[in-house]
């Protein structure tokens, strides 16, 4: 699979970021201190860009195939890996972030539901995970197989929005924000926004862990390293 796609930028700064995951000022203010964190996935060399590197005081993990190899500082770590096979992250960030790399960078069906499940167990007990885009067409166009993904974005979608149904519980919301694009179609902004005690995302986090070793079989080739 041609996973760096050419015609995907990635190296969108900050205020790209903001836009498209609905971040708010007030939002990003609540985030933007020393003592929080940030999950980038497929970050790219965004965190190279001149907002991230002079507006942003939070830790930042950037987890790509290629990141940007010149900041690497304590506050701000890139990972050369595929988010998911890499190793887990239990209860680490109160933000994570996903520009384009879900649905997008998605091979199968299973690994869509092995993204899901990782970013719940990585998020804090009171964290949000953001993505975009979800996409829909009113003309039902998405069904061609696009040449640069494994499987079409209709199917994507469509697999999005059972994760999404699958995985909201107590504790657990999702918030959808759509955003028109053309006449007919049409890509939303989802939070995923965590709001539980410690002991009730330890019973989450187990949870997670059953799907993932559900799906990450023989049915796909991405597998993840599970620690239960």
């Amino acid at each position: 699979m041609n996973l760096y796609l050419s015609n995907q930028k990635r190296d969108r700064d900050l205020d790209i970021y903001l836009e498209k995951l609905c971040v708010s000022q007030e939002e990003f203010e609540q985030i933007n201190h020393a003592d929080k964190k940030l999950l980038l996935i497929g970050g790219g060399l965004s965190t190279s860009q001149l907002l991230f590197s002079i507006k942003t005081k939070m830790k930042i993990v950037n987890i790509d195939f290629h990141p940007s190899e010149s900041v690497q500082s304590n506050r701000i770590v890139s990972i050369k890996e595929d988010f998911i096979k890499s190793s887990m992250f239990v209860n680490e960030f109160d933000e994570i972030w996903a520009l384009y790399s879900l649905p997008l960078y998605s091979p199968t069906k299973e690994s869509i539901h092995v993204f899901f499940a990782k970013t719940i167990i990585a998020a804090r007990p009171e964290g949000k995970i953001r993505f975009y885009p979800l996409e829909f067409d009113k003309n039902n166009k998405m069904s061609t197989r696009d040449a640069d993904y494994d499987i079409s974005l209709l199917e994507c979608t469509e697999t999005v929005l059972t994760c999404l149904k699958l995985y909201e519980q107590d504790g657990i919301k999702t918030n959808r924000m759509p955003m028109q694009f053309k006449d007919n179609r049409i890509e939303e902004s989802v939070t995923i926004v965590l709001n539980c005690s410690e002991l009730h995302k330890a019973q989450i986090n187990d949870q997670m862990k059953e799907q993932l070793i559900l799906y990450s079989t023989e049915k796909t080739s991405y597998t993840t390293n599970i620690i239960i």
